[in-house]
């Protein structure tokens, strides 16, 4: 039971006190810091606390932090943060972002920013790109859209962590024979064949030479197919070779030279970025995971930050087929799509390219054609894999009296299950 008591008061007292009790504004109070408890100084007081006074507040300033990137720790560096908008926010740059892996031309907003500094939020440049700051942890995380990030590729090793191996020679033979007896006429046939492959490995250099002896009761015959010295170009990802080789067949058909040959090998890229396989693309919108299974097989899986992600070092399974790809979000949300693809032989993957240039002369390996014409040849081919599982390839040839050119266009047709060539 309530019990109210009134006082009392004249009647228009009564009322201005009521209609005080009812319209009172709610106030509340504020945490005040005295800068005088920090720091007390003579006659100077201009100690701005303000930005403590609220929960999560920073005074500006520069922090030494453990940035990462997507959860991953990338470094440890002195960061200016400065106030804009009644929040903290850190002064990075753009060298800084690439050099901690953002790809410079992640858009093109990012790639044509003029100088280093964001003149707008760093998102305006990186959708769907934010910062955040926790400074009890002294840690600045970095949330970056897959398809921004430089990849590490499945199964990449640095060229820098190559081994040119040990400096060795090798000699390695095949021999067979036959001795052959007739009782319609006297004596043996005998008939001998040698095939000899040896070489010398000094260092990044590598000679070899690949030789043949047959000998015949009618003839005997020593022949050097070839002999050569080649070396890798690890920053091109290349070899190049002097002396007797064979130009590569992908845009023109293979012939014998002597001279020097400058092309790409594909043996010193990882098994993820040989032959063909599309580049699988779609939006996450929370800490995803992205399963891709063909025939109901898993052959890839990985987790990618909120935004735009792009997979583009897939294992080549086969030449065509279909793709499932499944992202789960942070809630369990699922999402399914299916990507069709087609290829053909000479396709690359998007980004990749095959290339090869070569300077010499002719040269003849069959018996009896020493005297043939040996003209200089000049012949350059390239491959690249555009978007949209498309190929470009073309290639020219040049002599004295002989002149070709070569160009042509793989192109997959997705969802229709062809390739044209």
């Amino acid at each position: 039971m309530w019990k109210f008591i009134f006082t009392k008061l004249p009647p228009g007292k009564l009322i201005a006190a009521i209609c005080l009790a009812l319209y009172a504004l709610p106030t509340h109070g504020e945490d005040y810091f005295d800068p005088d408890s920090i720091e007390k100084r003579k006659g100077d007081t201009a100690v701005d606390l303000s930005a403590l006074e609220r929960t999560g507040g920073q005074v500006e300033g520069k922090y030494l932090v453990e940035i990462y990137l997507n959860g991953t720790y990338i470094a440890e560096k002195e960061i200016n943060f400065r106030r804009k908008h009644d929040a903290i926010v850190p002064d990075i740059t753009k060298d800084e972002l690439v050099g901690w892996g953002v790809r410079e031309n992640a858009t093109s907003a990012f790639m044509h920013l003029a100088g280093n500094q964001f003149s707008s939020p760093p998102d305006t440049y990186l959708p769907s790109s934010r910062f955040s700051y926790d400074f009890g942890q002294q840690r600045l995380d970095i949330s970056m859209p897959q398809e921004y990030v430089k990849q590490s590729v499945q199964g990449a090793v640095s060229p820098d962590e190559w081994d040119d191996g040990m400096t060795a020679a090798f000699f390695n033979y095949a021999y067979s024979g036959a001795s052959n007896r007739s009782d319609y006429r006297p004596g043996t046939e005998q008939n001998n064949y040698l095939n000899l492959r040896s070489g010398i490995n000094l260092g990044a250099w590598r000679m070899r030479n690949y030789s043949t002896w047959s000998n015949s009761q009618a003839s005997a015959r020593w022949s050097s197919v070839n002999t050569y010295v080649q070396r890798d170009i690890k920053r091109l990802r290349a070899q190049v070779i002097a002396g007797e080789s064979y130009t590569p067949s992908d845009v023109f058909d293979s012939v014998a030279f002597r001279g020097v040959q400058l092309l790409s090998d594909d043996n010193m890229q990882p098994e993820s970025l040989r032959g063909f396989a599309p580049v699988v693309r779609g939006v996450a919108q929370s800490n995803a995971r992205v399963t891709i299974r063909q025939d109901g097989n898993i052959i890839y899986q990985a987790y990618v930050p909120p935004g735009p992600f792009a997979i583009s070092d897939l294992y080549p399974t086969s030449s065509s087929g279909d793709l499932n790809v499944s992202v789960r979000e942070a809630d369990g949300t699922v999402r399914q799509f299916s990507q069709a693809f087609s290829a053909v032989p000479i396709m690359l993957r998007e980004g990749r390219a095959r290339y090869s240039l070569t300077a010499g002369k002719y040269r003849t390996t069959a018996a009896g054609n020493d005297g043939a014409r040996k003209p200089a040849f000049l012949q350059a081919t390239g491959i690249y894999g555009l978007p949209y599982s498309t190929t470009l390839y073309g290639g020219t040839l040049t002599s004295q009296d002989y002149l070709a050119g070569s160009v042509g266009l793989g192109k997959g047709l997705g969802g229709l299950g062809v390739c044209l060539d």
